[in-house]
């Protein structure tokens, strides 16, 4: 009897993992907009505006931010930002050693805006075992007060198509390998971290001293 729970409870747990890793490797459909009939099954990552024209500000507020004024910020200009925040390229001839150091390998962030919610995407790459399997992680959420300051707090979290803000190991696995992956230039992670409100109004982000 022991031999045969044993042996339903390593299917159940084989069937839970295969199940999770098709539902990670199961591609996803990138839009700027939700189609008017969306396919039944397919998850959709709506990808955030990154007009340069109207991104070109975000280095004017990043002054402004850091000397204690507040800003109002579009996707555009929060998309400008992450394309400055993501790790630096290695050399030339040092891109494969590069990707066997790294198991993760985390591509620039994009941020989408909507409704009083931000939506956070970065695209995701295993390396190990030169699977090189990809995935993008989807964060929607708002910001809350954490102790001192303020943390993004995800209400839905998927990796692919798989939904895991309900699992407390993996999501937070998951988003400390993306928040680690980005480096915040010093006066500007300093200026963050003193915020007295963060806020999201409509498709803009309000962040004051």
């Amino acid at each position: 009897m022991t031999e045969v729970v044993l042996g339903a409870f390593l299917s159940i747990i084989l069937g839970i993992l295969l199940a999770a890793l098709y539902l990670v490797t199961k591609p996803v459909e990138t839009a700027r907009e939700l189609p008017k009939e969306p396919v039944p099954g397919v998850v959709y990552f709506l990808e955030g505006s990154k007009d340069s024209n109207k991104g070109r500000f975000w280095n004017v507020k990043q002054q402004q931010l850091v000397s204690g004024r507040a800003v109002t910020l579009i996707e555009d200009e929060l998309n400008a930002a992450a394309a400055g925040l993501k790790p630096p390229a290695p050399k030339k001839g040092e891109e494969a050693t590069e990707a066997k150091k790294s198991a993760l390998s985390v591509g620039t962030a994009n941020f989408r805006v909507r409704e009083g919610e931000l939506q956070v995407g970065v695209p995701l790459t295993l390396n190990t075992f030169d699977l090189g399997l990809s995935a993008i992680v989807q964060a929607r959420g708002v910001f809350e007060k954490r102790g001192d300051q303020h943390a993004f707090v995800p209400s839905t979290l998927l990796v692919g198509s798989c939904r895991v803000e309900k699992l407390p190991f993996v999501s937070s696995y998951v988003m400390g390998r993306v928040y680690s992956a980005f480096t915040v230039p010093e006066e500007l992670g300093a200026a963050l971290a003193k915020l007295s409100e963060v806020s999201l109004d409509g498709a803009q982000l309000r962040l004051t001293p």
